[in-house]
């Protein structure tokens, strides 16, 4: 009998490759369901070697996407009765799960903040939680200390690349910075911070935004005349994406939760300043 696998995810389709990709290997092994919140509209590659099921079949506007719409699945997954959960962190307060099926935890990149408390204890210390997924083990250590956990409870698996596809290639001459990823609020608010802050010290900065910007995003951009700054292509197929990363000299990613971004937007301006 072959082991029956669930996740739950704001909105399907949905645009990170990572969790496209890692949905695909374990489809390979296990029965495998997605349980969606609402729908995401778009042009987007559906994949459906797992089985889909949308609490509310249409699309609904983007806050509520990302900030209630994980709390819609994650409430039918005891419903189901699989044989293991497996959630992705989200920036939403998690849900409790109802099941008593054990529980992986996928944190790609975790909040260390105070904060954060409430969010993670439930599950972290939840007998129900087998495992937690890391990709580093630095998020590994700054686990254990600083939620008490045992060792044996986190596993790293590094974020993988694929060599055929993503070469390194010579800096263009051209100040090009890009972004390429999700626009949540708490990432686009940052990033726009970011965009201005450089583009005011300086004038030959350019900016590339790949991914589904938000309103206010965009009207940012305009309300500023920061059209011939930043170009903005919307959502980019994973197998284009070396050519647009090739048209920059930074990738940056924009964080100020976890990952200190304050140091990040000084660090950058002071790159682009310099001249090589």
């Amino acid at each position: 009998m072959m082991i029956r696998v669930v996740t739950s995810v704001s909105a399907y389709p949905f645009y990170n490759i990572r969790y496209v990709k890692l949905l695909e290997g374990i489809s390979e092994k296990f029965s495998t369901t997605v349980v969606a919140g609402t729908r995401l509209s778009g042009k987007v590659t559906i994949h459906r070697r797992y089985r889909v099921l949308h609490v509310l079949p249409f699309t609904v506007p983007r806050k509520i996407r990302y900030h209630i719409g994980p709390f819609f699945p994650r409430s039918l997954i005891s419903l189901i009765n699989p044989d293991l959960i497996w959630l992705f962190d989200t920036i939403s307060q998690l849900f409790p799960i109802l099941s008593s099926r054990p529980v992986i935890l996928d944190i790609d990149d975790p909040d260390f903040s105070a904060k954060s408390w409430t969010k993670y204890m439930y599950y972290l210390h939840n007998r129900k939680i087998s495992k937690i997924v890391v990709p580093t083990g630095m998020i590994k250590e700054r686990f254990i200390k600083f939620y008490r956990l045992p060792k044996e409870k986190i596993v790293v698996i590094p974020s993988g690349v694929d060599l055929e596809r993503f070469k390194p290639t010579p800096l263009p001459n051209e100040k090009i910075v890009l972004y390429y990823g999700t626009l949540a609020p708490h990432r686009s608010v940052f990033l726009l911070k970011i965009i201005e802050e450089v583009c005011n010290q300086d004038k030959e900065v350019k900016f590339i935004i790949l991914g589904d910007a938000p309103r206010f995003f965009t009207e940012y951009i305009l309300r500023n005349s920061l059209v011939d700054r930043v170009l903005m292509p919307g959502y980019v197929n994973h197998e284009d994406l070396p050519s647009w990363l090739q048209m920059a000299r930074v990738c940056l990613f924009p964080q100020d939760i976890s990952l200190g971004g304050a140091f990040l937007l000084s660090s950058l301006s002071i790159w682009l300043l310099d001249d090589p």
